[in-house]
């Protein structure tokens, strides 16, 4: 519910200046440079529009925290309304036009600078003149020089110099007379008229803008939570849209409640973020962990408790809200909600940390998909310590590795969190009818090959896999552990080298799959090097003292079978590693792969009418 109408740019700017019209808190600095204000100056100077402003009235439901417009100093006074869109072109305003500090700006470049702006007016009296030119602009002290300071091109720094110059402060055209009186005196006293600049300033400076008016679209503040967050969402705030954190964190600053401080921490207490992340917080599996992420897990569990208590009130089916982890269900996140379930969800996301780590997934390169944490979190903040038993651990390493190597969770995955939340408690607890996402879940044995860099989740879930089901390092023999992962920086690696691949002539896209590659430490990498694997294989056993048969126990536990990589068989390799690594996919999803490219249709209804359509359907 809004409602449009005019204002005089008086008005908005005396608003801004009495506190009546204020920014929510969250909303970023102005940033227009001095061309923009220039630019701004002389549209209004010709009456032209420069867009509306849009205004939410204060007394709604939301409450933020309000702070004034740019130099505009805090008085505790409440506004009256909101500013939301507008910021950039008021702030600029105020300041350009009505302030005695000079004008806070940047150059085209970036670079802070203090402007002021005048209005030239021998120029405004020129048939044909061009109102650009009649706006000039100089540093803050009033001057502009060249010769790097040593000259002295422009000097409006006084009253005097302004008068002798012909120049209008344009932030005195609000409170012009003085100006005015003093600026005729001091002509007067020179016997000289100024006359023709006098009514060229009141004609072409003052009257446009003392009259112009700017559009005003007004939200009253009866609008819901959900229509104003979603107008924040869709407004210009700096060339950056906000994330619901940053709007949850406006609005509950309203409820005297800093969730930022929550989530960061502050000087003196370490924030949910960094107890997240623990010591290592560059290469932690929650490195880059958001805050979204987490708001996502505690709407996913509120909405799932409203669905219960509606459920327990008699409703079913359409009638019952959504488990939910949306833009706009976040966004109606109530502060009571959140700190009811914050605890507890923090506690989640720790406790799936430490599955990720019993999954050998170490550091965040090695997260197959970020998302499935917030499942995770959700569903052990809502596990008691009684229930996190061996069978839980085997349910949920069940669902995981079949999103993993199913690729479901790339892209939006919203929906799918929403709904295996529940499903995976219920799979946990022996309850309701399985996850949808083990169903799900299919591999193809040709997606092997295409599997050829860390951007694939299933290309990081198989080097995980590895790691879990015993691989050991070519030359210390020893098996990934977190204690030794980067001391020894471990990463995943050719088997059969590149160099020697393309010596060869085996295409990239074969030698760069997931079949020729398994983790290995950088001196087992440098230790192969570009050679043949007989040769570095040899290498490995003089150089390290391996022996031939604890090296080849080694390589099993790779999947590699010896006698093809001692014989630098690359076919042989290829195709038993091939198989080897379907079978570990089938043995995480505990379904077979799909070894044929070849799709069985659903039954289709028999209709004689459309045997011809049905029968093309069917061959498509």
């Amino acid at each position: 519910m809004f409602d449009s109408t005019k204002e005089s740019l008086r008005t908005l700017l005396e608003h801004v200046r009495e506190r009546k019209l204020q920014l929510p808190d969250f909303q970023r600095d102005w940033v227009w440079d001095e061309a923009g204000i220039h630019s701004l100056l002389v549209s209004i100077v010709r009456g032209f529009p420069v867009g509306a402003i849009l205004t939410l009235e204060a007394g709604g439901e939301v409450k933020f925290l309000a702070r004034p417009l740019a130099t505009v100093e805090a008085n505790g006074a409440q506004p009256q309304e909101f500013l939301l869109d507008g910021q950039q072109r008021l702030t600029s305003l105020v300041q350009s036009l009505t302030g005695d500090a000079p004008v806070l700006t940047k150059t085209v470049k970036g670079e802070l600078v203090e402007r002021r702006f005048f209005a030239d007016l021998k120029l405004a009296t020129e048939d044909g003149s061009d109102p650009a030119d009649w706006i000039v602009m100089t540093r803050g002290d009033g001057r502009e020089t060249s010769d790097f300071g040593r000259k002295v091109e422009r000097d409006y720094s006084t009253e005097a110099n302004q008068y002798e110059a012909h120049v209008f402060p344009l932030n005195r055209v609000f409170r012009e007379h003085d100006w005015l009186y003093g600026y005729k005196n001091y002509w007067h006293e020179r016997a000289k008229s100024v006359h023709e600049t006098d009514q060229a300033l009141f004609r072409n400076i003052i009257r446009p803008i003392h009259r112009y008016e700017m559009p005003v679209i007004r939200l009253a503040k009866s609008n819901s939570r959900e229509a104003i967050c979603t107008i924040f969402e869709k407004v210009n705030t700096g060339g950056k849209k906000l994330d619901a954190f940053e709007l949850l964190t406006a609005i509950y600053a309203g409820e005297e409640f800093n969730l930022r401080s929550d989530w960061l921490g502050t000087g003196k207490e370490t924030g949910r973020l960094d107890r997240l992340r623990g010591h290592d917080k560059r290469r932690d599996v929650y490195a880059h962990v958001a805050s979204t992420d987490f708001l996502q897990a505690c709407t996913a569990l509120s909405t799932m408790d409203r669905r219960a208590e509606a459920a327990a009130q008699g409703r079913t089916g359409k009638d019952l809200p959504p488990t939910t982890i949306r833009r706009d269900a976040m966004l109606a996140l109530q502060l009571s909600e959140y700190k009811r379930l914050a605890d507890s969800v923090e506690e989640g996301f720790l406790q799936a940390k430490m599955f990720l780590s019993a999954q050998k997934i170490i550091w965040f390169k090695d997260v197959p998909y970020p998302s499935q944490a917030i499942t995770l979190a959700a569903v052990f903040a809502r596990l008691p310590r009684a229930e996190r038993t061996a069978t839980t651990h085997d349910r949920l390493d069940h669902w995981f590795w079949s999103c993993v190597f199913g690729e479901l969770y790339g892209g939006s995955v919203e929906t799918r969190v929403a709904k295996d939340i529940p499903e995976l408690l219920a799979y946990i607890r022996g309850e309701g009818t399985g996850v949808g996402s083990i169903g799900d879940a299919v591999f193809q044995i040709d997606r092997l090959e295409s599997l050829r860099s860390r951007l694939a989740a299933a290309y990081k879930g198989l080097s995980a896999r590895l790691m879990l089901s015993g691989a050991r390092d070519f030359v210390s023999g020893e098996p990934f552990e977190i204690m030794t992962y980067f001391d020894q920086q471990v990463d995943i690696h050719h088997i059969f080298p590149r160099a020697w691949c393309k010596d060869k002539d085996i295409p990239a896209s074969t030698y760069d799959s997931i079949i020729n590659k398994s983790p290995l430490s950088k001196l087992t990498n440098i230790r192969i090097g570009g050679d043949a694997p007989s040769i570095y294989l040899k290498r490995i056993e003089d150089n390290d003292e391996v022996e031939p048969v604890v090296l080849d126990e080694i390589l099993r536990s790779h999947l590699i079978e010896p006698e093809f990589l001692r014989a630098d068989d690359f076919k042989g390799f290829w195709n038993a590693r091939r198989e080897a690594l379907a079978g570990l996919v089938e043995s995480s999803m505990r379904k077979p792969v799909v070894r044929s490219a070849t799709l069985v249709l659903p039954p289709v209804p028999y209709d004689p009418g459309e045997e011809e359509e049905q029968e093309g359907a069917m061959a498509a």
